[in-house]
């Protein structure tokens, strides 16, 4: 365990220097960005607590979103492991220069990065953790100490209404898992018994699935074991709940799964049956 801590602080410190080099080289060529996951997030645990990561989250104006992925395929931006987002693509509908307006200025010894305001940031690491179906628990942690180190500024109203309310009880819902599963305390928060609402087949949805001895994987990483990637392929029907509901903006409080999973399935079928496709015949013609 001592070892494990050690790799994860040292990795941390690794990806901060990463994320300094690539956001000074964007900002070189007149691209805004901001560290939206990862070591945006860690500032919030608390000291000597990793937050593991595996690759560095950047969003960039849409406008520019071509010219910075152009870089990175050239490797301008290094040879990291950098995920571009153009906006903030579905975690948040809000207009870029909405966002970029209230970003914070995240000083390391590294140097400095923009990240999201705690406002913003809880609002996209809820809806990005529902938009994965929540198939990683421990990611509810992430929540838990935003919460925990938001200050007395925080703007519930901002965090909430500033995206819709349909989408406000996505954020509220969340809040109420990671103090069901992670002990987060929510006594004081003025939604407090709404939080503590949660819909029964959302829990047994997400107990069913952390359950499950096979972790959720890209299907295009499990060419090398076909049995690996038809148990994949035998995890996704019916499509997880969770990530239906959300991938066609539903309601959580609603009755009925069903609707929202074939609407889901229909939408993503084409798109990630090609990609899967061409990532097969990538891999076995190199």
């Amino acid at each position: 365990m001592a070892d494990d801590r050690k790799w994860h602080l040292l990795n941390s410190r690794l990806h901060r220097l990463q994320a300094v080099e690539v956001g000074e080289t964007l900002r070189a060529e007149g691209i805004d960005s901001v560290l939206i996951k990862g070591v945006a997030i860690e500032r919030y645990y608390p000291a000597g607590t990793p937050r593991p990561s595996i690759d560095l989250d950047f969003a960039v104006p849409p406008e520019h979103f071509e010219r910075a992925a152009e870089m990175l395929k050239e490797g301008a931006l290094g040879n990291y492991l950098v995920d571009l987002h153009e906006g903030l693509r579905h975690f948040d509908r809000r207009p870029w220069k909405e966002v970029f307006a209230n970003v914070e200025s995240l000083e390391f010894e590294e140097g400095r990065v923009h990240v999201l305001c705690p406002e913003d940031q809880l609002r996209v690491v809820c809806v990005h953790w529902l938009t994965d179906g929540g198939e990683k628990k421990e990611r509810l942690w992430d929540v838990h100490h935003i919460i925990n180190e938001k200050g007395d500024e925080f703007n519930w109203n901002y965090c909430l209404e500033s995206d819709g309310a349909k989408r406000g009880r996505w954020i509220i819902t969340t809040i109420g898992l990671a103090a069901k599963y992670t002990g987060l305390r929510i006594n004081d928060l003025p939604f407090a018994k709404e939080a503590e609402n949660l819909p029964e087949w959302l829990t047994g949805s997400l107990e069913k699935r952390w359950a499950d001895d096979v972790p959720f994987s890209p299907l295009d990483s499990n060419f090398e074991s076909w049995s690996q990637f038809f148990k994949q392929l035998r995890r996704r029907f019916p499509p997880n709940p969770v990530m239906s509901t959300i991938g066609v903006e539903g309601e959580l409080d609603d009755g009925y799964r069903i609707p929202y999973q074939l609407r889901y399935f229909a939408k993503r079928l084409f798109p990630s049956a090609t990609r899967t496709i061409k990532s097969y015949f990538r891999r076995t013609h190199h």
